[in-house]
């Protein structure tokens, strides 16, 4: 029986899931951008400095959108 309560949860795990590999994604570009962590052709260029944060943010904005996703209606 997949009720509608079913799917907005099952929605907010999806997405609170997405979040979190977002914001691991874009830590780890970020330091690869800064030069912390080596072994990467994306290693010291500091475009991935930028496009690292800026992920972790809409990471952060997924996670945050997905926790307030019913929250009200409850």
């Amino acid at each position: 029986a997949e009720g509608p309560g079913r799917k907005k949860f099952l929605m907010k795990i999806v997405m609170l899931i997405a979040a979190v590999v977002l914001i691991v994604i874009g830590a780890v570009w970020a330091l690869q951008g800064l030069g912390v962590i080596g072994g990467s052709a994306m290693s010291g260029n500091s475009m991935w400095a930028i496009i690292g944060p800026i992920l972790v943010v809409v990471g952060l904005g997924v996670g945050l959108v997905a926790l307030r996703r019913g929250a009200k209606r409850s």
